[in-house]
């Protein structure tokens, strides 16, 4: 089956951006529709498996992006709003192969075209606990000279992670 969906957009702005870990495209439960995993450089992924049983995290969340990565994404002169989602899923309980639960088991940096957005963000702190959905959100970013929003997520104690990510355009 092929199609094609025209979506009217605003005069002067830039459509939403909307990034997910996933291989594939994907559409939420609010109909928003996000692409797959692009732009990035380095880092790896990995799937949550919603149990039967125990936490389920929203399906936006179930795919991630990990380790010293980032993201160039290309953008238009002017001004952006990026949101980051975050879940922490792997150093739970529910993972015996993490060794470690809980707060301090992964901080790291995140910045945009070097300054700093986020500095020892740990997941598990800031949703008291796993499995809780995290969006953080800034204003008043501006491409570099390659034309990019350059979001870098670094490391520092274990592996940066991100579930999806969205740039909005601040044009009026």
């Amino acid at each position: 089956m092929s199609g094609l969906e025209l979506t009217p957009g605003t005069p002067g702005s830039l459509k939403p951006i909307r990034i997910t870990g996933r291989k594939t495209d994907f559409v939420d439960s609010d109909g928003t529709r996000w692409s797959g995993d692009k732009y990035f450089i380095d880092g790896r992924t990995w799937i949550y498996e919603n149990p039967a049983t125990g936490p389920r995290i929203p399906a936006l969340y179930t795919e991630e992006r990990h380790g010293n990565f980032s993201y160039a994404i290309p953008v238009a002169p002017g001004s952006y709003t990026v949101r980051l989602h975050f879940v922490e899923a792997f150093f739970s309980p529910l993972i015996p192969a993490a060794h470690c639960n809980g707060v301090g088991c992964r901080v790291f940096d995140v910045t945009c075209n070097g300054v700093m957005l986020l500095q020892n963000f740990d997941i598990n702190q800031a949703a008291s606990g796993a499995f809780q959905p995290v969006i953080r959100e800034f204003h008043g970013l501006h491409p570099n000279g390659q034309g990019k929003l350059l979001l870098s997520f670094s490391p520092k104690v274990n592996y940066a992670e991100v579930r999806a990510l969205e740039v909005i355009d601040e044009a009026k």
